[in-house]
């Protein structure tokens, strides 16, 4: 069954493309896609469009402005990596040494990127699962435009974003933590949030620097 539904919105003289999906979820989540100049809103079973559009009209300012604010994480021959900027170099092997990258060719950055992101998170997420007292989990790190991670407990399978290689360790780690909360508590609740700021006491300060793509976080 698909439960999407696509249609167009105008603000500010502005044409928009919008992509309702269906959810077993309690709230309403929007999200803004600046490169697709796409809203994406995830909404409970039921709810009507004018419910939907009448929140988004008052969110649509906040999310743009919030995207336009944005800063890529690539720059010049330099990508953040882990919250730094790493020099990229082309050469004979793909490898992440010593604060650098260096690829065969430029289609193969994002491999790299994957690569050791996914390193780093096998270890963390082994770290927590002990100090959180949760199953162990299978990891998956893919292009995610909605979301930083998610949590299939039934599956104990935890997904997180491809663009989180970009933030310093204590971001990422926050995340992390947030997923693994989930295993405790299956909602955002205030036990939930109890829970994560447990474990990640200054969570709300590193989801703020996530949420404005401060890569550096930290180490400023």
């Amino acid at each position: 069954m698909n439960n999407d539904i696509t249609s167009e919105y105008y603000y500010n003289f502005d044409n928009y493309k919008v992509l309702i999906t269906y959810k077993r979820i309690r709230n309403i989540i929007y999200h803004y896609d600046k490169e697709n100049r796409l809203f994406r809103i995830s909404a409970p079973f039921h709810t009507s469009q004018k419910t939907i559009y009448k929140h988004l009209d008052k969110f649509a300012p906040k999310l743009i402005a919030r995207a336009d604010k944005r800063v890529s994480p690539k720059q010049e021959n330099a990508i953040y990596v882990f919250g730094d900027l790493t020099p990229i170099e082309l050469g004979k092997k793909n490898i992440y040494h010593e604060n650098k990258i260096i690829i065969k060719k430029k289609e193969d950055l994002n491999k790299v990127l994957k690569k050791i992101l996914l390193e780093y998170l096998t270890k963390r997420v082994k770290e927590y699962e002990v100090v959180m007292k949760t199953s162990h989990h299978k990891l998956t790190v893919r292009d995610m435009k909605t979301r930083h991670g998610s949590n299939s407990y039934y599956k104990n399978h935890l997904s997180f974003a491809m663009s989180l290689v970009h933030y310093s360790y204590p971001v990422i780690d926050s995340v992390i933590v947030h997923e693994l909360a989930h295993d405790i508590h299956h909602n955002h609740g205030q036990r939930f949030y109890d829970c994560v700021l447990k474990y990640c006491p200054n969570y709300k300060a590193l989801k703020k620097a996530l949420d404005n793509t401060k890569f550096s976080y930290g180490k400023d």
